[in-house]
């Protein structure tokens, strides 16, 4: 219930633009944008954690994950403990929508096509 709790201040705090501020704190000390991308990569997990609705219904990691991925040539040109968080955040996304199209595959006997 927790973890709900947070998914839900994280995603008040979710913009147009799929990136998540508001925190006043960090994890890694982070200033400005990379303070926004570390709070983004975190409300990503903690999505991908929690109730499928915040998964599937209000897209909320996939707007997030289209900020981080629109933001990648200043996220790598960052320091090395953010670009790390967020490879680790891709890895699970990906994870994550592959597991998901499993499941669907499985269920429906048939093959996603994405296409």
């Amino acid at each position: 219930e927790a973890g709900q709790q947070i998914g839900e201040k994280l995603a008040s705090w979710q913009k147009e633009d799929g990136r998540v501020t508001g925190s006043d704190q960090s994890v890694f000390q982070s200033i400005d944008f990379e303070r926004d991308a570390e709070t983004t990569c975190l409300a990503v997990l903690c999505w991908l954690k929690g109730d499928e609705k915040a998964f599937h219904e209000k897209m909320l990691a996939q707007r997030g994950m289209k900020w981080i991925l629109s933001n990648c040539g200043h996220l790598f040109s960052s320091k090395s403990y953010l670009i790390v968080f967020v490879l680790k955040t891709l890895f699970q996304y990906y994870d994550a929508c592959q597991f998901r199209v499993d499941l669907y595959e499985e269920s429906t006997g048939s093959s996603a096509d994405w296409e």
